[in-house]
């Protein structure tokens, strides 16, 4: 009698394991692949956020126009820049910091455990026009160190932008490395916007791409009777483009101006209709849906919800197996 062979059920499942973590081992790294690159520039964006609001939560008098970028006198004597050296103490890193006022572009100043290095957390402070709300820096992430890997912007280089000041404060987008100005003054001319030093001879709008780095936008409501209780959101759209996020979820009244999404033809999510996002929408052709006024826009969203933009998390059908090698990429 010939004799049969075969896989038992608890064969098979640990030879599917296998070939599971390998995959995923090689997946993670081969670096730079598009995956490792949309892990490691989400944390790397979540973390700089988390280090900006911990800032915060220390410095509440310096939160106004542009102050978190500014020279504190109490380390003037020292020559850093406080930013920098605030940044550097909140987050785990691998050697000390670097962080002499207004180093130059090519001064790497942290180096995180992870293998992430930033540059330009040291650099003097943009205002994009004069008596604007906000400031901003740009600065320079490689996900797997500068002297490593492709060393390619948006590969596994990736030029951000931090801002600072009012309702900005603590942001992080991508950087505009085309000329196209996505950036107005609030009466809807242009402001002088600098091509960021880091974006090299690319010339590419990151601002309006969503292939790695994206936002997902949630509506949410506020609780008029109880101001602390818990505020749960709902998402409406998910892995938007920086700008595209930004200007359906505040009508312009977000990082960019009515101008600037005009421009590029975005319109205010209708659930995101409110009182808000719709004041003068009319003006800039940014009314949600069929709508030309700021009344019937409004009117699409009786609540009068508000919505909110948050980094989108990268996710695989296999996030167990994924947490299990590289740990949590909120903490990377």
């Amino acid at each position: 009698m010939k004799k049969l062979f075969g896989w038992t059920l608890i064969e098979l499942m640990v030879a599917i394991t296998i070939v599971v973590t390998l995959s995923l081992a090689l997946l993670i790294n081969n670096r730079p692949s598009v995956q490792k690159s949309k892990i490691y520039l989400y944390a790397a964006v979540n973390n700089i956020m988390k280090a900006n609001i911990g800032i915060l939560d220390r410095y509440e008098k310096f939160s106004y126009a542009g102050e978190l970028f500014r020279q504190n006198p109490t380390d003037t004597t020292n020559n850093l820049n406080t930013y920098c050296v605030q940044f550097a103490d909140i987050l785990s890193l691998k050697s000390a910091a670097s962080c002499a006022n207004n180093s130059s572009a090519s001064t790497t100043n942290v180096s995180l455990t992870n293998g992430i290095e930033i540059r330009g957390l040291a650099s003097a402070a943009i205002t994009p026009y004069t008596n604007s709300e906000f400031t901003y820096k740009n600065i320079l992430v490689d996900i797997d160190g500068f002297g490593s890997g492709l060393n390619r912007i948006w590969v596994d280089r990736f030029p951000l932008v931090i801002f600072s000041g009012g309702e900005f404060t603590g942001n992080v987008k991508p950087a505009n490395c085309n000329s196209t100005v996505n950036m107005y003054k609030p009466d809807g001319t242009a402001a002088s916007q600098t091509r960021s030093a880091y974006c090299g001879t690319t010339n590419v709008n990151y601002e309006k791409d969503n292939s790695l780095l994206s936002y997902d936008i949630y509506t949410y409501e506020i609780n008029e009777d109880n101001i602390d209780a818990f505020t749960k959101g709902t998402l409406i759209a998910g892995m938007q483009s920086p700008f595209d996020a930004d200007c359906k979820a505040f009508g312009g009244h977000g990082i960019y101006q009515s101008k600037a999404c005009q421009n590029a033809s975005v319109k205010i999510h209708e659930k995101c209709a409110n009182e808000f996002s719709c004041e003068g929408c009319n003006s800039y052709s940014l009314c949600a849906g069929a709508t030309a006024t700021a009344a019937d826009c409004t009117a699409l969203n009786p609540s009068n919800s508000r919505c909110a933009v948050k980094v989108h998390k990268p996710s695989s059908g296999m996030n167990i197996m994924l947490k299990a090698i590289i740990g949590d990429i909120d903490e990377l």
